[in-house]
């Protein structure tokens, strides 16, 4: 008799599955009442995972229980409402289950032989991404594993259509604020440090259209081939978006393939707020966003779009002769840099199904809003000083009394950040605008809630002016003092 070796009773497939299930819902149940970070540091867990491979198995329900107490507990949750660091990954209960789903049935979507109806499917969401941001027929893409695989595919496809054998002339454009997976992703690709110019920003921290045209026609002067501009669709430092429509008009007349890095902000683009900030995003060649952040996917679900679909399979098209009976097909993998893919599209698929992209809207837009209320509150209290007004659901702002020191200002409101997360569980970053250290919200998490928002900013206010105390009690130097 053949011997079996991972098949469980049916009951005992169907209690585990129970099991899994209601800790989940339990989870969501009680998420709000847990700490958004808090959880201990690498240093106090590292001996709870101390141990040797085991040779034997055990019971289910004796691992499920070493999850739910050590390992779940010691992450932060990015779809907390109290989670404002960085960019959150708010997800949905309904694409939680599609991605179980799609896990359950382990479906192989990289070629269309294998996975005719996923791939479908993905096909059927890009349309629905591409028709929704307006970027014409032809536009195509791929949904990949995040943004830093969606601006490696989209920088290797301008590198495929425009440039020839030699490319060592070839300068790519971008801003001080552009993202370190595109920098990451040129080097990748073979383009040098000398090949990468970063340019200034203005005072809204967008790209400086007089820098980039300055640029370009000088290193056209000196023989260099201008190739690419990297274009900015809401910055992770502040939600600034770059002057799109004015990028795609120098990339037209020069012939250079515009790419926008729209892995957070794209999705604003489904408000009628965030279009109008977003305006011109649809022209570019190639443009990246994440489902994952503000289409409420959970991780990992990137993707690319192109303007031209053609594109894709001309760069990453190859073939093997063990995949001969593939060819001819649709192939996802033919557009991109995996052969093995997951069903990714199913949970986009199943949630817009479900809640209607009406629902998306909405959250996109209450969220948006949500920054200006944390405006409106700072604006009631003393000392404190909004840096960037909202822009696509970030707000940078710092506590600022005049009786202190800039480099005093820097050291307290970079405790904050760290003070708030160890002692309330509530996380939110700090960052660097304008030479000042300042903190940062991002507010995305359509579950956030105007308490949420006044409990922050309230405990940020108490322990900023115990801080401030301190300074004075121990005789620091204040600004007013150097002076004098």
């Amino acid at each position: 008799m053949q011997e079996s070796f991972f098949q469980l009773p049916e009951e005992e497939m169907r209690r585990i599955g129970y099991q899994v299930i209601d800790t989940l819902v339990n989870h969501y149940q009680t998420l709000g009442e847990k700490p958004a970070g808090g959880h201990k540091n690498v240093s106090e867990i590292t001996s709870l995972f101390d141990e040797d491979i085991p040779k034997k198995g055990k019971a289910f329900d004796e691992i499920l229980a070493k999850a739910q107490e050590d390992i779940f507990p010691n992450n932060m949750y990015l779809n907390h409402p109290r989670f404002f660091a960085w960019v959150p990954g708010p997800s949905n209960f309904i694409s939680v289950m599609a991605d179980t789903l799609a896990s359950g049935y382990n479906v192989f979507s990289g070629i269309e032989r294998a996975g005719a109806a996923a791939n479908q499917i993905e096909r059927l969401v890009i349309h629905w991404l591409t028709q929704e941001m307006d970027m014409g027929p032809s536009a195509g893409g791929v949904l990949t594993s995040g943004g830093s695989a969606a601006n490696l595919i989209g920088l290797a496809t301008a590198r495929e259509v425009l440039l020839e054998e030699d490319r060592s002339k070839a300068v790519i454009y971008c801003s001080d604020q552009t993202h370190k997976s595109n920098f990451k992703a040129l080097k990748i690709l073979g383009f040098s440090q000398e090949q990468l110019v970063i340019l200034p920003t203005d005072e809204l921290h967008q790209l400086s259209i007089s820098h980039l045209q300055a640029q370009i026609e000088f290193d056209k002067q000196v023989g260099k081939v201008p190739f690419c501009v990297i274009a900015n669709a809401g910055t992770t430092n502040t939600g600034a978006v770059d002057p799109l429509l004015e990028i795609r008009n120098i990339c037209y007349q020069e012939q250079c393939w515009m790419h926008v890095d729209a892995a957070y902000g794209g999705a604003a683009w489904l408000a009628s707020e965030g279009r109008q900030a977003l305006h011109g995003m649809n022209l570019a060649d190639s443009l990246t966003i994440d489902p994952h952040k503000w289409l409420y996917q959970p991780y990992d679900i990137g993707g690319i779009l192109v303007r031209n679909s053609e594109h894709l399979r001309n760069a990453f098209q190859t073939s093997a002769s063990y995949l001969k009976e593939t060819e001819g097909y649709r192939n996802f993998a033919d557009k991109g840099l995996q052969l093995s893919r997951r069903f990714r599209a199913l949970p986009l698929w199943m949630s817009i199904k479900h809640y209607g992209l009406g629902t998306f809207r909405q959250a996109i837009q209450y969220t948006m809003s949500l920054t200006n209320q944390v405006a409106a509150i700072l604006e009631e209290l003393p000392h404190w000083e909004v840096m960037t007004a909202p822009q696509l659901g970030i707000i940078t702002f710092r506590f600022a009394p005049d009786s202190i020191s800039t480099e005093l200002q820097n050291t307290i409101n970079l405790r904050l950040a760290d003070h708030i997360m160890d002692e309330q569980g509530i996380v939110l970053s700090s960052t660097i605008i304008r030479g000042r250290t300042v903190l940062r919200m991002c507010t995305i998490n359509p579950n956030t809630s105007r308490e949420d928002l006044e409990v922050t900013l309230a405990y940020l206010d108490f322990v900023a002016h115990k801080f401030h105390g301190e300074t004075t009690a121990e005789g620091v130097p204040s600004s007013q003092q150097t002076t004098s």
